[in-house]
């Protein structure tokens, strides 16, 4: 469970001045402009999705894989047997996404021609098993 006694430091002064100092940075040096995903709807999905991991890694206390990671340098058994599953389940989604981005990239010609085609397609053919 999250503490709620935790002060404040340094770190969380440094992240919340990141963003107001970037953007006065590139104001005043007339380089500042909007960026965002190619439709609302997917800015919508990405946000949500960040929300939940943030939620899910308070409501932990913590990120499982970095605890995970930790324990191993200490040759922790509880660590090891921890992130082979962790390992396994993400191995086991790689595989499945890779299909389907394949399979949604094959059928999909306005796709073909967004900015993301090119992330995306670089991505399965980097991660995705050979059977794909």
């Amino acid at each position: 469970m999250a503490s709620s006694t935790t002060l404040a430091g340094f770190g969380i002064g440094l992240t919340l001045a990141v963003i107001p100092g970037a953007a006065a940075a590139s104001l005043s040096k007339g380089e500042f402009h909007w960026q965002s995903f190619d439709t609302p709807n997917q800015t919508g999905h990405y946000l949500l999705g960040a929300a939940l991991i943030g939620v899910g890694g308070v409501l932990a206390g913590g990120c499982i894989v970095g605890a995970g990671l930790a324990g191993i340098a200490s040759l922790s058994i509880a660590a090891i047997l921890a992130l082979v599953p962790i390992a396994l389940g993400g191995l086991a989604t790689r595989a499945l996404l890779s299909e389907k981005i394949v399979r949604l990239l094959g059928r999909n010609k306005r796709i073909q021609h967004s900015r993301a085609y090119d992330t995306a397609l670089e991505l399965v053919l980097v991660t995705a098993p050979a059977s794909v």
